[in-house]
């Protein structure tokens, strides 16, 4: 029987990317899945903006970002989500120099 590898602390893939409606040139689509209680927008925003931050950084252009929340009941909300990839990048530069500090 195969090992399992343990499941990661925190996810580090996209959900999806590709073309929600026609390619026009303009970047791909991003969408993250989420099967949380509640849809927080400027949470999901930093986190898929940071996912648009890694395709950008292989030199490809990003359009719309959308969260897809799954709901327990078969319904889902599927909505464009602000890209918040600048929160991101102030968060990662904070967390960077905060572990500066603490190999002090």
């Amino acid at each position: 029987m195969a090992r399992v590898p343990p499941r990661p602390a925190v996810r580090r893939d996209i959900d999806r990317a590709g073309f929600i409606s026609a390619d026009d040139g303009t970047g791909v689509d991003i969408v993250d899945l989420k099967c949380t209680r509640t849809f927080h927008s400027v949470m999901l925003g930093t986190q898929i903006g940071a996912y648009a931050e890694i395709v950008r950084s292989q030199c490809v252009k990003v359009r719309r970002l959308y969260g897809l929340q799954l709901l327990n009941d078969g319904r889902y909300v599927f909505q464009e989500v602000p890209d918040k990839s600048l929160v991101f990048l102030h968060c990662l530069a904070l967390n960077n120099e905060m572990s500066q500090e603490v190999k002090a």
